[in-house]
Formats: structure tokens, C-alpha cells, sequence
């Protein structure tokens, strides 16, 4: 499992490669197209009912962003965190 907070003897985040930001940069030029075709594909009679829920669930995460999602513990209580140190923490 991995540590949710990064070690400071962690390495920096990598910058996205350039192949990635070539690609982001791509399909960013379809966004407003793939919102319409999700959009008719989600207005269409046809359209299988479960199709049509998801169609409108990602426009409405594009457009609105995803809802927040709570996360608890046993119960329904809170999440209990357990720290623990490695011998290469114990340095800092």
C-alpha cells in the first residue's frame, strides 16, 4: 500500500511526456463535438435506456464536475488512519 502523504526523500512528479501533451492537445479539439454527439446520442428515442443514462451522466460531469464522495469507516463511522513508519522515515 502505498503512503497517501509522499515521503520528502520522494522524487518530483514527472512532467508529462511529450507524446501526452501532444495527445491532450489533440483531443481537446474534438470536446465541444463529443459533448453534442453525447448529447444527441443521449436525446435519441432509440438510444438503449441504460445508454442514455450514461450519456447524460458525462455531460453533466463535464459540465458540472463529478460529486463528492464521502467515504467512512466501519459502520458509518469515521475512517480510522493507522500511521507507520518505515526505518527510512524514522530518519527525518
Amino acid at each position: 500500500m502505498r503512503d497517501a502523504v509522499p515521503s520528502l526523500n520522494s522524487p518530483p512528479a514527472k512532467k508529462a511526456e511529450p507524446a501526452t501533451e501532444a495527445l491532450k492537445d489533440y483531443a481537446s479539439q474534438f470536446t465541444v463535438e463529443a459533448i453534442d454527439g453525447l448529447v444527441k446520442l443521449a436525446r435519441h428515442r432509440k438510444t438503449p435506456a441504460g445508454a442514455r443514462v450514461l450519456a447524460w451522466k458525462e455531460v453533466l460531469d463535464r459540465g458540472h464536475g463529478r460529486p463528492p464522495q464521502t467515504v467512512t469507516g466501519a459502520g458509518g463511522g469515521p475512517v480510522a488512519v493507522q500511521v507507520v513508519a518505515s526505518s527510512a522515515d524514522e530518519r527525518l
